[in-house]
């Protein structure tokens, strides 16, 4: 499988031909300094209704049928049942192989069975950046909890790219080992990938 990132939460799926996107941003005040998105998938995906995460429009479909496996858990944004800033869904997508969740927005840790579904898994998105304020230390808590064998970082500021109230990804990275910053926005994986937080390189960076 080939999980491509275009930043803030948006990925590209792709495996045995059938692909799919989940959280397409849109920027149109130019806030996250994020390129406009054009991207072609058989299916796509969002997780909760915020201008960062919902640009369906943004993804031109194939009209093919997306044979990958997607499940999701009804969850929240906040630590107060939604009350704050809403609902947002946990995506678990497979090929049948790997095992890919997306965790959106999750502002809070999971339990029973819902951490029964993700626990485990393959490869792990989570937000490490926030919004106002940095995430790290919750991101830290669903990685321990969920326990992936890889686990990237995403919604998170760099030095040109990203709101600038969230937190970076080197705040998350403090006293974890495993890390690997690779030089391209994408990562291939299949059963032999080793354990590892994958740092993707933002395709925006590529053309700086």
């Amino acid at each position: 499988m080939r999980i491509e990132w275009y930043g803030q939460a948006c990925f590209r799926l792709e495996s045995n031909g059938s692909s799919l996107v989940i959280d397409p941003y849109q920027d149109p005040e130019g806030l996250l300094h994020f390129p406009k998105l054009d991207i072609t998938a058989d299916r796509v995906l969002v997780t909760h209704e915020h201008f960062d995460h919902n640009n369906r429009d943004a993804v031109h479909l194939t009209g093919k049928s997306c044979e990958l496996s997607v499940r999701y858990l009804e969850a929240f944004h906040d630590n107060a049942q939604g009350r704050i800033l809403g609902s947002n869904k946990v995506f678990i997508v497979s090929d049948g192989k790997i095992k890919v969740v997306h965790l959106g927005d999750l502002g809070h840790r999971l339990s029973g069975q819902d951490l029964e579904q993700v626990y485990g898994c393959d490869v792990l998105m989570v937000n490490v950046g926030g919004f106002e304020h940095s995430e790290a230390v919750l991101a830290t808590e669903l990685m321990e909890q969920i326990h992936p064998r890889i686990l990237i970082p995403m919604h998170y500021r760099t030095a040109c790219f990203g709101f600038e109230q969230m937190g970076t990804v080197e705040e998350f990275l403090v006293n974890k080992k495993g890390a690997h910053r690779l030089d391209v926005p994408f990562i291939d994986i299949d059963s032999n990938t080793p354990g590892q937080i994958a740092v993707l390189k933002l395709p925006m960076e590529l053309q700086a």
